[in-house]
């Protein structure tokens, strides 16, 4: 049996495929056409609200009996009685009545009522507010994340057997995770630490001397343990006292980014990561949307800057990319985590790919 979430995604994929076939119909002159999609349209609208809210199918095409279905949950749902009262006939008899063939000016009506339908049900279901196109440009932005990382180009990788000794392709960064979720978990290898910092700093100013100076810090069973103890609490409480403490565990006094990535890295279904893309893409995104919430403080590299302001700026984006992620999971065909809507974004800013907010 579908979990709930997929059913709901499959009405209201079905839905959109009806509006655009209805929008198409109305534009080459099938009108008959043109409203029997309205009324497909609403009626898997109103069907994917009655699953959302844990009520069983009806099967029915009358529009005027889900929408009382729909009121035993939402009263509001009554006020769409009359929109939606011309609709329902258009379920058959515009199929199976050669002498029925609504006017433009019924399509048009029509249309109009399945318009009205949807922006109403925004108010109650957060992923009808985009369209296809919109959920397509996340996907294709994800799809387009292209970070590969040959872990044997650490040049001192011979000291360390067992580790440094594979390529990390898009694909295998989930499992890449894994394994460093693991080594903290359990207090073994601590290499997979040093794994980590070299996937995310590599190609950057001295990241084969920063990583084996991790590696050094953390070989020793102290500060190994230290630096487990901090990541698990920064993950469980997200404070920035929490953070400042995790960054004095790794032997770091500075940076902002490869702390972040081993937060992300640890608990990718909670926390995305940041890095001076992200800081830039977040910075865009809110001039845009004119929204007030914290910025990330940048140097003019772009770098992003250690301080209480961009740990705000960071617990806001989190949350973000937690929103987008649920949306994005009910609408796609696969499952959104934070890191996810967060590898999109990093991928669309590179690549100048413009991402609408769900």
């Amino acid at each position: 049996m579908k979990a709930k979430a997929d059913l709901v995604r499959g009405w209201l994929r079905k839905a959109e495929s009806d509006r655009v076939a209805m929008e198409a119909s109305l534009d080459a002159g099938a009108y008959d056409a043109a409203c029997f999609h309205a009324q497909q349209a609403v009626e898997k609208l109103l069907k994917a609200f009655l699953i959302h809210s844990g009520l069983p199918l009806i099967h029915t095409h009358n529009l005027a009996t889900l929408l009382e279905a729909c009121a035993s949950v939402e009263p509001a749902f009554r006020s769409l009685a009359d929109v939606v009262a011309p609709l329902t006939p258009y379920a058959v008899e515009v199929r199976y009545d050669d002498d029925f063939w609504p006017s433009a000016e019924a399509a048009e009506e029509a249309r109009a009522a399945a318009r009205n339908v949807r922006d109403f049900l925004r108010s109650y279901l957060p992923e009808m507010g985009c369209t296809a196109a919109t959920y397509t440009g996340w996907q294709s932005a994800r799809e387009s994340f292209d970070w590969k990382v040959d872990l044997k180009a650490f040049q001192h990788r011979e000291d360390y057997p067992g580790h440094f000794d594979r390529i990390i392709e898009p694909a295998g960064v989930t499992a890449f995770e894994d394994q460093f979720r693991s080594a903290v978990e359990s207090g073994c290898e601590y290499q997979r630490a040093g794994e980590v910092y070299f996937w995310k700093t590599f190609d950057t100013p001295g990241y084969n001397k920063k990583t084996l100076l991790l590696l050094q810090h953390l070989s020793d069973p102290e500060r190994w343990n230290s630096f487990r103890k901090e990541l698990r609490a920064l993950a469980d409480d997200p404070a920035y006292a929490n953070f400042e403490r995790f960054r004095e565990a790794c032997g770091q006094g500075s940076g902002f980014a490869t702390q972040i990535c081993f937060l992300a890295s640890y608990n990718p279904r909670h926390y995305p990561m940041a890095d001076k893309h992200i800081a830039s893409w977040w910075r865009d995104y809110l001039d845009r949307t004119k929204q007030d919430l914290p910025r990330f403080c940048q140097r003019e590299d772009g770098w992003i800057m250690p301080c209480a302001e961009s740990w705000r700026a960071y617990l806001a984006w989190t949350e973000f990319c937690r929103r987008q992620g649920e949306r994005l999971t009910v609408y796609c065909d696969r499952d959104w985590r934070p890191r996810d809507v967060e590898m999109a974004v990093w991928a669309a800013q590179k690549e100048s790919i413009r991402l609408e907010p769900l």
